[in-house]
């Protein structure tokens, strides 16, 4: 008799916990609990505040808000909701050349940079037609865990127009 009546609670509360643990999960998914968005992309491609439908620009932008911080203080994350070159993470979400999902390093990916135009173009001119092949990290920024590539543009079809040419 004592039997019949153990197994009756135990039922009613692995039915009741498993009750709450539905409707807590329900709660957590429809307030966006596990997933919380700080910022999202509106249907012209701005970034905006999620809370406070505050658009998004270099001067007010947190990046301890949108990247997570690695154990030695680089940014890591999809380059998505950057909103200039100087907001996007210091390791940047790409996909190897193999699928694996890692990360590059921006200083990696941009190369060095040009201090004019004339020099941008000497410098595609030089890498004409050469791909080049990059770490992928793990999102520690030290252990590589793959190979990125960037394909080589083809210089040809690049049509440089001034603003004398173009009126």
């Amino acid at each position: 008799m004592n039997k019949g009546k153990n197994t009756i609670l135990l039922t009613v509360v692995i039915l009741l916990v498993t009750i709450l643990g539905y409707f807590s999960i329900s709660y957590a998914m429809v307030h966006d609990v596990f997933f919380q968005k700080n910022y999202k992309i509106d249907e012209t491609g701005q970034l905006i505040c999620a809370k406070t439908n505050e658009i998004i620009t270099e001067e007010n932008f947190d990046p301890s808000k949108v990247y997570r911080v690695n154990e030695y203080g680089q940014t890591y994350g999809s380059s998505l909701f950057a909103v200039s070159f100087e907001t996007e993470p210091d390791l940047i979400l790409a996909k190897g050349i193999d699928g694996t999902l890692g990360y590059v390093y921006a200083t990696d990916l941009y190369g060095e940079e040009p201090k004019n135009p004339e020099e941008a173009l000497a410098m595609q001119k030089a890498n004409a037609g050469k791909d080049r092949v990059i770490p992928l990290y793990a999102s520690d920024g030290k252990t590589i865990i793959a190979e990125f590539i960037m394909y080589a543009i083809d210089i040809d079809e690049i049509n440089l127009i001034t603003a004398e040419e173009k009126h």
